[in-house]
């Protein structure tokens, strides 16, 4: 969750409001009189410590009597032309050398005469250093230093009240000090710091005392806004700071001025979280508006006191911040991929281990077959051999005449068949050749050889004869 927290620095006192979009989530008030300034930023960083608290934006708020404001009247209406005028112009606004002061302004309207009316705040830098100093030392490095008076008037803008687009003096009383601002259709255009003492701790005295310099600085402020940007009518008078205080100044400066006035409750105007307890605040003599009102929106505040270094280092910072979440956001994506690949491979590398031992297994068994199928055709071989073997035989015993005497009978795997014998001569011998070419087993018939030999007293030929086996079954 993102959230937004703003810090008030104040001579007496520390005003801590956090915000989820407009919904106040903490708020803590720290005493800070009389202690040095080591002690202010552990009094931060124990809160922030013990109360476990996540700051993701930072804005710092400067209580308007910390600054001074002046009124530039700036012949152009070009925003570049405007600001390096008045750039010419700080240095002449407070006795200080131009390096130790901090300034931001904003237009607040061009007439049509090409002039350009601008708020201009200004603060010497030692004032600024000492509040960064403080916070960083607090691990705290804000966005932005704001402008009370902003807040105030951005409070009021996000209010139920009316009279937004009139003309309207909206005073916000604190414990010390009252800032008083004119407001004019919805934009700052005057602000006043004014110090209120209290001599008297009896409220209805204070009040009495109070509404007094209250009248006078009012039409004082007033008259000089007049003198400095022209001719205001005020419609409506809004007070908002300290209750129990501006409830009793409500009805007398009312009357006082003849308007119509209304009370602007800072903790009405918000959703706190249910369990944020802040009923010891509501009777408080401090003013929480510009805080609360700082904190109410996610807009950039128009008066930014943050020094130009540590502009540029917050924006170094935020460069940064974005390059690592980019980065980050790069190696979670590599890493996926590389899960990806990794996985795919892994499972390839499953599949192809399986598919070999799939193929072992197989080539195995396809092997096993082979052998099967070979001794299948052996012994069909075997079987058809012997089968036409018997036929052979058959065959000879029909084919052979008479004179041819066979002694044996040779088979070669079927390929071909010797025969040994005797006959009575030699012409029988060619004669048995001539039946046996005739058979339809034998062709291409060969004598190995023939030899006449006497037996008992008559003459006899020996002979061999190949027969090969015919193709045809």
């Amino acid at each position: 969750m993102n959230n937004m927290t703003i810090i008030e620095i104040g001579e007496s006192k520390i005003k801590l409001a956090q915000f989820n979009k407009k919904e106040l989530i903490n708020f803590f008030v720290l005493n800070i009189s009389e202690i040095l300034d080591a002690e202010i930023s552990k009094k931060i960083l124990e809160l922030i410590k013990d109360k476990k608290l996540k700051v993701d934006a930072l804005i710092s708020c400067l209580p308007r009597h910390m600054v001074t404001t002046r009124y530039l009247k700036i012949p152009s209406s070009d925003p570049k032309e405007i600001q390096k005028m008045v750039d010419l112009q700080v240095p002449r606004q407070l006795p200080y050398p131009p390096e130790q002061i901090i300034s931001s302004s904003t237009t607040i309207f061009s007439d049509k005469e090409g002039y350009s009316y601008v708020f201009l705040v200004l603060v010497p830098r030692q004032i600024i250093t000492r509040h960064l100093r403080i916070l960083k030392d607090a691990t705290l490095v804000p966005g932005a230093v704001a402008l009370s008076s902003e807040g105030n008037l951005n409070l009021f803008l996000n209010s139920s009240l009316p009279g937004k687009d009139e003309e309207i003096v909206l005073i916000d009383i604190d414990s010390n000090y009252a800032d008083i601002e004119i407001i004019s259709r919805r934009k700052l255009v005057f602000s006043r710091a004014v110090s209120l003492e209290a001599q008297s701790q009896d409220i209805n005295t204070r009040i009495d005392n109070w509404q007094a310099k209250l009248t006078q600085e009012i039409n004082r402020s007033v008259d000089t806004c007049r003198k400095e940007i022209g001719q205001v009518k005020i419609n409506r008078i809004i007070l908002t700071g300290a209750l129990k205080i501006i409830f009793g100044l409500k009805d007398k400066l009312a009357a006082e001025f003849s308007l119509a006035a209304g009370i602007l409750e800072p903790f009405k105007e918000i959703n706190p979280i249910a369990n944020l307890d802040l009923k010891d605040y509501l009777d408080a003599d401090d003013s929480f508006s510009s805080i609360i009102g700082l904190g109410i929106t996610a807009i950039e505040p128009s008066f930014n006191l943050l020094p130009n270094e540590y502009k540029t280092e917050k924006e170094k910072l935020s460069r940064r911040k974005a390059f690592l979440k980019t980065a980050s956001l790069l190696s979670v994506f590599i890493f996926i991929i590389l899960v990806i690949i990794t996985k795919d491979i892994l499972f390839k590398s499953h599949y192809i281990k399986k598919s070999d031992t799939d193929y072992r297994r197989l080539a195995a068994q396809t092997r096993d077959l082979e052998m099967m199928l070979n001794k299948l055709r052996i012994i069909k071989g075997q079987f058809a051999n012997k089968a036409k073997t018997v036929d052979i035989i058959a065959e000879l015993f029909k084919t052979v005449p008479q004179g041819i005497w066979l002694n044996s009978l040779g088979f070669d795997a079927g390929r071909s068949v010797t025969l040994k014998g005797q006959a009575g001569d030699l012409s029988s011998v060619f004669r048995f050749v001539s039946v046996l070419e005739k058979s339809p087993y034998f062709e291409n018939i060969q004598v190995k050889y023939t030899t006449k030999r006497k037996f008992q007293e008559r003459e006899i030929t020996d002979f061999e004869l190949v027969c090969p086996v015919s193709g045809e079954d």
